[in-house]
Protein backbone atom coordinates (compact mmCIF):
# COMPACT_ATOMS: atom_id res chain seq x y z
CA UNK A 1 0.00 0.00 0.00
CA UNK A 2 1.16 3.73 -0.92
CA UNK A 3 0.97 7.01 0.56
CA UNK A 4 -1.19 9.72 -0.71
CA UNK A 5 1.27 11.94 -1.97
CA UNK A 6 5.31 11.11 -2.84
CA UNK A 7 8.21 12.85 -2.55
CA UNK A 8 10.43 15.07 -5.03
CA UNK A 9 13.95 13.74 -4.50
CA UNK A 10 15.23 15.81 -1.54
CA UNK A 11 11.94 17.06 -0.18
CA UNK A 12 10.47 16.19 3.56
CA UNK A 13 7.27 16.93 4.69
CA UNK A 14 6.75 19.00 7.92
CA UNK A 15 3.52 17.27 9.46
CA UNK A 16 2.85 20.31 11.57
CA UNK A 17 2.94 22.78 8.65
CA UNK A 18 1.00 20.94 6.32
CA UNK A 19 -1.66 20.19 8.60
CA UNK A 20 -1.59 24.42 9.60
CA UNK A 21 -1.71 25.49 6.55
CA UNK A 22 -5.12 24.55 5.00
CA UNK A 23 -6.32 27.29 3.27
CA UNK A 24 -4.65 26.88 -0.26
CA UNK A 25 -5.28 23.74 -1.79
CA UNK A 26 -4.04 21.46 -5.34
CA UNK A 27 -1.84 23.63 -7.02
CA UNK A 28 -0.32 25.13 -3.53
CA UNK A 29 -0.69 21.84 -2.20
CA UNK A 30 2.13 20.22 -4.93
CA UNK A 31 4.13 23.26 -5.24
CA UNK A 32 5.10 24.66 -1.63
CA UNK A 33 5.32 20.99 0.07
CA UNK A 34 7.44 19.57 -2.67
CA UNK A 35 5.19 16.86 -3.28
CA UNK A 36 3.18 15.40 -5.94
CA UNK A 37 -0.39 14.45 -5.29
CA UNK A 38 -1.25 10.86 -5.95
CA UNK A 39 -4.75 10.30 -7.04
CA UNK A 40 -5.52 7.27 -6.04
CA UNK A 41 -7.99 7.07 -2.60
CA UNK A 42 -10.98 5.52 -2.87
CA UNK A 43 -14.01 6.22 -0.91
CA UNK A 44 -15.96 3.70 0.04
CA UNK A 45 -19.70 4.75 1.69
CA UNK A 46 -21.72 2.16 3.14
CA UNK A 47 -25.65 2.69 3.16
CA UNK A 48 -29.09 1.10 4.44
CA UNK A 49 -32.09 3.04 3.11
CA UNK A 50 -29.75 6.69 2.98
CA UNK A 51 -31.67 7.62 0.31
CA UNK A 52 -32.56 11.01 2.16
CA UNK A 53 -29.00 12.36 2.79
CA UNK A 54 -26.65 10.31 0.64
CA UNK A 55 -27.16 13.19 -2.35
CA UNK A 56 -25.39 15.45 -0.03
CA UNK A 57 -23.02 13.03 0.84
CA UNK A 58 -21.82 12.40 -3.08
CA UNK A 59 -21.79 16.08 -3.38
CA UNK A 60 -19.68 16.61 -0.72
CA UNK A 61 -17.13 13.84 -2.16
CA UNK A 62 -17.38 14.49 -5.28
CA UNK A 63 -16.06 18.14 -4.50
CA UNK A 64 -12.84 17.09 -2.57
CA UNK A 65 -9.04 19.03 -4.16
CA UNK A 66 -7.96 15.33 -3.73
CA UNK A 67 -10.54 13.88 -6.53
CA UNK A 68 -11.19 9.87 -5.18
CA UNK A 69 -12.85 7.31 -7.02
CA UNK A 70 -16.27 6.77 -4.79
CA UNK A 71 -18.08 3.48 -4.16
CA UNK A 72 -21.38 3.13 -2.60
CA UNK A 73 -22.09 -0.04 -1.01
CA UNK A 74 -26.08 -0.46 -1.10
CA UNK A 75 -26.82 -3.45 1.95
CA UNK A 76 -29.91 -4.25 1.04
CA UNK A 77 -31.94 -1.00 1.18
CA UNK A 78 -35.61 -0.63 0.43
CA UNK A 79 -35.98 3.28 -0.17
CA UNK A 80 -34.63 4.96 -3.38
CA UNK A 81 -30.87 4.50 -2.59
CA UNK A 82 -30.08 3.02 -5.70
CA UNK A 83 -32.15 5.81 -7.35
CA UNK A 84 -29.95 8.54 -5.95
CA UNK A 85 -26.80 6.99 -7.00
CA UNK A 86 -27.76 6.34 -10.07
CA UNK A 87 -28.35 10.29 -10.61
CA UNK A 88 -24.14 10.80 -10.31
CA UNK A 89 -23.20 8.85 -12.86
CA UNK A 90 -18.94 8.70 -11.60
CA UNK A 91 -20.02 6.84 -8.79
CA UNK A 92 -19.59 3.00 -8.54
CA UNK A 93 -22.88 1.46 -7.15
CA UNK A 94 -22.67 -2.15 -5.71
CA UNK A 95 -25.59 -3.82 -3.81
CA UNK A 96 -25.54 -6.56 -1.14
CA UNK A 97 -27.70 -8.70 0.94
CA UNK A 98 -28.35 -6.85 3.93
CA UNK A 99 -25.50 -7.96 6.43
CA UNK A 100 -24.46 -4.67 8.30
CA UNK A 101 -22.34 -1.78 7.52
CA UNK A 102 -19.07 -3.82 8.19
CA UNK A 103 -19.69 -6.18 5.85
CA UNK A 104 -20.69 -3.43 3.47
CA UNK A 105 -17.55 -1.74 4.07
CA UNK A 106 -15.62 -4.65 3.70
CA UNK A 107 -17.49 -4.97 0.06
CA UNK A 108 -16.41 -2.06 -0.78
CA UNK A 109 -11.96 -2.54 0.29
CA UNK A 110 -13.12 -5.61 -2.10
CA UNK A 111 -14.22 -3.38 -5.17
CA UNK A 112 -11.72 -0.27 -3.92
CA UNK A 113 -8.45 0.39 -6.34
CA UNK A 114 -7.27 3.08 -4.75
CA UNK A 115 -3.87 3.10 -3.14
CA UNK A 116 -5.64 4.28 -0.03
CA UNK A 117 -8.73 3.90 0.87
CA UNK A 118 -11.80 6.25 3.16
CA UNK A 119 -14.61 5.68 4.87
CA UNK A 120 -17.41 8.19 4.94
CA UNK A 121 -20.89 7.33 6.53
CA UNK A 122 -23.69 7.92 3.98
CA UNK A 123 -24.86 10.81 6.24
CA UNK A 124 -21.73 13.11 6.45
CA UNK A 125 -20.18 15.66 4.84
CA UNK A 126 -16.69 16.96 4.16
CA UNK A 127 -15.10 19.78 3.79
CA UNK A 128 -13.95 20.55 0.11
CA UNK A 129 -10.18 19.87 1.37
CA UNK A 130 -10.95 17.03 3.47
CA UNK A 131 -8.56 14.41 1.76
CA UNK A 132 -6.09 16.36 0.96
CA UNK A 133 -5.44 17.30 4.51
CA UNK A 134 -5.55 13.80 5.67
CA UNK A 135 -3.03 13.10 2.74
CA UNK A 136 -0.46 16.30 4.00
CA UNK A 137 -0.81 14.43 7.25
CA UNK A 138 0.63 11.28 6.04
CA UNK A 139 4.43 10.47 6.17
CA UNK A 140 5.69 9.34 3.03
CA UNK A 141 5.74 5.15 2.36
CA UNK A 142 3.30 4.74 5.32
CA UNK A 143 1.00 1.93 5.37
CA UNK A 144 -1.56 3.03 7.41
CA UNK A 145 -3.55 6.27 8.10
CA UNK A 146 -6.28 7.33 10.20
CA UNK A 147 -8.34 10.50 10.57
CA UNK A 148 -11.23 11.05 12.50
CA UNK A 149 -13.04 14.41 13.92
CA UNK A 150 -16.20 15.93 13.83
CA UNK A 151 -17.31 19.52 13.14
CA UNK A 152 -20.34 20.31 14.21
CA UNK A 153 -21.85 23.36 12.81
CA UNK A 154 -24.79 24.94 14.82
CA UNK A 155 -27.38 27.18 12.96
Amino acid sequence: MKSFVRPLEGQSLKIADAVAETTQYSDHFKTRWGFKAVVSVSVVIPVFNGGALLAETLQSTLGQTLSPEIIVVDDGSTDDTAQTVRSFPTVRYHQVPNGGAGRARNAGVALAQGEWTAFCDADDLWRPAYLETVARTLEPNSKYGFANWVDVLEE
